[in-house]
């Protein structure tokens, strides 16, 4: 890739206490670029993703390594400058969708929050621009959305809600830390078909981890796959998926009935 990556992680190595869950993971991306990490549970994938925003956990600690995000080595920021990159230059979509928001405001009024904390316009301003947004999530009834609280709907709904918000200020990263994992199939496809639209039309880098290598498949322009908290697998999702060289690669591809097939036949490949 180029030298000019939009974020380049280098070296990073990730402990919590005496257990080394990230070790020597290195890897470039390019603007406009869909990287999957993929990989099972304690893997360490989601620990590379939250550290790239200080989001780890109080016992864990950066051992070595770099990130670096349009110049600017993220582990080496104050908090507050942390503060007004998250959300404008880098944005993040969490697992659990509906936890990330308070529970006691309405989505609606989470959104201007959200708008007025990196853009200065005023509370119409902000409104109209988050509706605009909301617009292009394909809800059937928008304002309904914008006067509801997160435990009125339902997982799919929140789900692009969050999205929604994390793209409302255009970041150029958006870091998603399995999206699809708690949603049924038909949402699933929605809500990769939302992330690749948003790639497709703002040219936003999409940084993904999940244990989902057919979601990765579908979305994917790289793959990275971790194995006991190393980068065992780096590739362009056609090499990754049809010219594996790890064991564990290949194991995790074969436990995956028929998806080389699959993929041929919606036209992937």
């Amino acid at each position: 890739m180029a030298n000019d990556s939009l974020l380049k992680i280098d070296d990073l190595t990730i402990s919590y206490g005496s257990n080394v869950a990230v070790q020597s993971v290195g890897f470039n991306m390019n603007a406009g670029e869909i990287v999957s990490l993929v990989g099972e549970s304690g893997s360490g994938k989601t620990t590379v993703l939250r550290s790239i925003l200080s989001l780890l956990d109080k016992n864990a600690s950066v051992l070595t390594g770099k990130i670096n995000l349009n110049g600017k080595d993220m582990l080496t920021l104050t908090a507050r400058r942390r503060e007004k990159i998250a959300g404008r230059e880098v944005s993040m979509i969490f697992q659990n969708s509906e936890s990330a928001f308070d529970a006691v405001h309405t989505l609606g009024s989470q959104l201007v929050e959200c708008i007025r904390a990196h853009q200065k316009l005023n509370k119409t301003q902000a409104k109209n621009l988050a509706i605009n947004v909301l617009n292009q999530f394909d809800f059937d009834d928008v304002e309904q959305v914008w006067s509801a609280y997160p435990f009125e709907l339902s997982g799919g709904m929140c789900q692009r809600v969050a999205i929604a918000m994390a793209m409302v200020n255009r970041p150029e990263l958006l870091l998603a830390d399995e999206p699809t994992s708690a949603l049924d199939a038909t949402i699933q496809a929605q809500v990769v078909k939302t992330l690749v639209s948003l790639k497709e039309k703002y040219n936003t880098a999409i940084l993904l981890v999940t244990h989902d290598i057919g979601v990765a498949a579908n979305m994917s322009d790289y793959i990275g796959v971790m194995y006991k908290g190393r980068l065992v697998e780096w590739g362009k999702k056609d090499e990754v998926l049809f010219k594996a060289e790890n064991p564990y690669t290949k194991f995790l591809l074969q436990s995956v009935t028929g998806i080389k097939n699959d993929l041929k036949n919606i036209g992937l490949f």
